[in-house]
């Protein structure tokens, strides 16, 4: 049996295509080309590929060598479990091309690991996501099957329960290594699903929340900068869709908490997180406007050392009379002085705001 079929290989060279621009093939054991962008090159043989897939390493073809239905290009293996299953081929210039291989690999692994996560469980899996899903979106078509879901699963409609959120934001799963989120999860509830690309979401009695953040913060602690992770708060199931927006809403606040955030330690990010990013970028651009990103990185470390002089002068390696110097300057082009409570506050929101911008905009790429 094929590891990955014609239909999902195409969905994979249509997607890299839509990032790159170049044509893809898809490439199985055999060396035949089971889903391309150029459809013409459907089920033709690969030489190069099949040499891939047989040797392992990726090769490259300049366009001066003369392979049999090869055009010149970047060809990468694909490994399922340590062992390599197909390979991928990007058409064009080598420099070029070479700079995409790698995505459709990492599209590859995703979309077997998801393969692999609803194989788990076989029905019950697929059905628990389901039912979560519904749950999030309050899509609810049909309340006899739900509660019979419920029922089934020991929830109670009355019951408390929380919402998690699990981002991971790069392929932190070696071949063969058992999927640290899962494991974790596994160990606090199984009502969870995964989400495409890199999202989790789990569901838990609130009788759970100690263990589960206790479990949670030692994962990312662990996987420190790779996997990130929020919780909502206490709610009853009619509700719990607020819940997972909660646990989103922490999860992209997590700056400064190692990893891990409950909704409720929240600050004035909780007003920050219903704002629209239209309204949050008008707001940035007026504060900020003229500032450098090095003045921006003084701003935030000056407000994160609560103004202090010296202690941001320490972090800074920045002699006083040099960081004073910067406040003022800062001031003069913006319009704002960082060391007056009203004008610092928005300063210092604006900070906050753009931070969070860039760090949505690290984690996309």
């Amino acid at each position: 049996m094929e590891i990955i079929d014609r239909e999902t290989a195409q969905y994979i060279v249509d997607t890299v295509k839509s990032v790159c621009g170049k044509d893809i093939n898809y490439i199985d054991a055999r060396g035949i080309i089971i889903a391309s962008t150029d459809h013409s090159r459907v089920d033709s043989f690969h030489e190069i590929g099949y040499q891939v897939v047989t040797q392992g390493d990726t090769k490259e073809v300049s366009g001066d060598e003369s392979f049999w239905g090869v055009q010149k290009g970047v060809n990468l293996p694909v490994f399922y479990h340590g062992k390599v299953i197909a390979a991928v081929g990007i058409s064009g210039d080598v420099e070029e091309a070479r700079k995409y291989a790698a995505l459709a690999q990492k599209i590859t692994t995703i979309l077997l690991r998801e393969r692999e996560l609803e194989a788990r469980g076989s029905q019950k899996r697929s059905k628990i996501s389901y039912m979560l899903r519904t749950l999030i979106r309050q899509d609810i078509t049909d309340y006899t099957e739900l509660k019979a879901f419920f029922k089934e699963n020991g929830i109670r409609e009355s019951g408390k329960y929380r919402m998690v959120f699990v981002n991971v934001r790069s392929d932190v799963f070696a071949e063969g290594m058992t999927n640290p989120v899962l494991r974790v999860f596994e160990k606090i509830s199984p009502w969870y699903t995964y989400e495409y690309p890199g999202e989790y979401v789990l569901l838990l009695k609130d009788s759970d929340t100690g263990k589960a953040i206790r479990l949670l913060q030692e994962l990312t602690r662990v996987h420190e900068a790779e996997i990130t992770a929020g919780m909502g708060m206490i709610k009853e199931l009619s509700h719990i869709s607020q819940s997972w927006q909660e646990a989103r809403l922490a999860q992209r606040c997590v700056q400064g908490r190692k990893g891990f955030c409950l909704y409720e330690e929240l600050g004035f990010e909780m007003l920050l997180g219903n704002v629209s990013v239209k309204v949050k970028t008008q707001y940035t651009e007026k504060i900020l406007q003229g500032l450098a990103s090095e003045d921006l990185q003084i701003l935030k470390v000056y407000y994160s050392q609560d103004m202090s002089l010296q202690k941001t002068c320490e972090l800074l390696n920045m002699h006083k009379n040099t960081l004073q110097y910067r406040l003022n300057r800062i001031r003069e082009i913006c319009g704002y002085d960082p060391r007056r409570f009203r004008e610092g506050v928005s300063l210092y929101t604006a900070v906050c705001v753009q931070a969070e911008k860039d760090e949505k905009q690290k984690n996309d790429f």
